[in-house]
C-alpha cells in the first residue's frame, strides 16, 4: 500500500486516458506524419502546464495500459515532452470502475485530495469529469474547467 500512502500526500491528482485527450481527429487531419505514438503538442504543453502549476499526480487510466504496457507508455510520453516524473498506473482493470474504486478507496482523505478526470468517453455522471471533445483533444478551455477543479476551495 505504499503507493496509496504516497497518493495520500500528495493534494492534486489527474487521471488521464490518452486516446482523444492527447491525439485528436483534428490533429490526424492537420498532420500530414501522423504515427500512432505522436500527441497533439498543443494539448500536451496544456497537461504540462496543468501538472507543473497544480504539482499534480498524473495517474493513466487509458486502455493503453493493457495494449502497450507501462514501460513502452512513458517512452512515447518522453517522445511527446509529456512530463513523465510524476506518472504512475492505475490497477489493471476497468478505467470507469478503477477511477471509481479508487475514489471511493481514498474517500477518507477526498476532502484533502482534488482531482480531475480528462478523458472522452467516461459517462457525465462522474463527478470532476472534464469530457474532452475527441474532434480537438484537450483545448484551453478543459485546461481552464481543469485548473479551477484543483483549485477549488
Amino acid at each position: 500500500m505504499k503507493f496509496i500512502k504516497n497518493i495520500i500526500k500528495m493534494t492534486k491528482l489527474i487521471f488521464l486516458d490518452i486516446d482523444g485527450v492527447l491525439n485528436s481527429e483534428r490533429f490526424y487531419q492537420v498532420t500530414p506524419f501522423y504515427t500512432w505514438d505522436l500527441f497533439d503538442p498543443k494539448s500536451v504543453e496544456l497537461l504540462n502546464e496543468l501538472i507543473i502549476n497544480n504539482k499534480a499526480l498524473l495517474i493513466i487510466i487509458s486502455n493503453w495500459r493493457n495494449t502497450y504496457g507501462e514501460k513502452l507508455i512513458k517512452k512515447v510520453f518522453k517522445k511527446n515532452d509529456v512530463l513523465t516524473k510524476r506518472i504512475k498506473f492505475i490497477s489493471e482493470i476497468d478505467k470507469e470502475k478503477g477511477v471509481i474504486e479508487f475514489i471511493k478507496s481514498m474517500n477518507e482523505n477526498l476532502k484533502k485530495i482534488r482531482y480531475v478526470i480528462l478523458d472522452d468517453e467516461l459517462p457525465d455522471s462522474l463527478s470532476n469529469l472534464i469530457k474532452v471533445n475527441p474532434e480537438n483533444g484537450f483545448t484551453y478551455t478543459d485546461y481552464k474547467r481543469a485548473n479551477a477543479i484543483l483549485n477549488k476551495k
